[in-house]
């Protein structure tokens, strides 16, 4: 009888290890993705139809890129219109993302005392009304997405319903994302 109850231990470890271990190979092989902790966003594959081809020219172009996509995705999940990708506003956020790089800070505000509105305006963009996102340190862009929707005012941002226009920056760890009206 003691043999009967060892086997039985014995195949039920057996069993848990046959679904422990096959479960464990597969998320560590990105099959079973873990989901993530803010919700709205769909899968990464169906993007929204407003492109963004063009509009990243240069470094960072994949990550900038994918920050276009998943903000028009969370705006979508909202019932919210997407937003075009406005190359002019585009530049000034990849430009504010580099030189806070370069000269090692992490503000909306540059050693100069310029923000956001001040960069557009300099710059002659016209806008009606403007927003900034900033992120660092993320390896993703669904990692900075991620961030942002766990944040009150970014979120806030992105799910205003009257902008209608983003420029993304990236440029190592930091992340901008500038949002307007027209």
């Amino acid at each position: 009888m003691k043999r009967f109850k060892t086997f039985r231990k014995f195949k039920i470890l057996l069993y848990c290890l046959s679904i422990i271990i096959p479960a464990a190979f597969f998320v560590t092989a990105g099959c079973l993705m873990p989901s993530p902790s803010y919700t709205g966003s769909p899968g990464g594959t169906s993007g929204p139809t407003i492109s963004s081809s063009g509009c990243f020219p240069g470094s960072n172009a994949q990550i900038r890129s994918d920050i276009f996509y998943l903000v028009n995705n969370e705006r979508q999940s909202k019932s919210l219109t997407r937003l075009t990708c406005d190359m002019y506003v585009s530049n000034i956020a990849q430009n504010h993302a580099m030189d806070m790089a370069r000269r090692n800070y992490f503000s909306h505000i540059s050693p100069e005392g310029k923000n956001h509105t001040a960069r557009l305006n300099d710059a002659g963009t016209k806008y009606i009304l403007a927003g900034e996102n900033l992120a660092w340190g993320q390896n993703s862009g669904r990692d900075v997405i991620n961030k942002w929707m766990n944040s009150s005012g970014h979120r806030a941002n992105i799910l205003y319903k009257d902008f209608n226009a983003m420029g993304v920056g990236a440029y190592g760890k930091y992340y901008v994302l500038i949002l307007i009206k027209k």
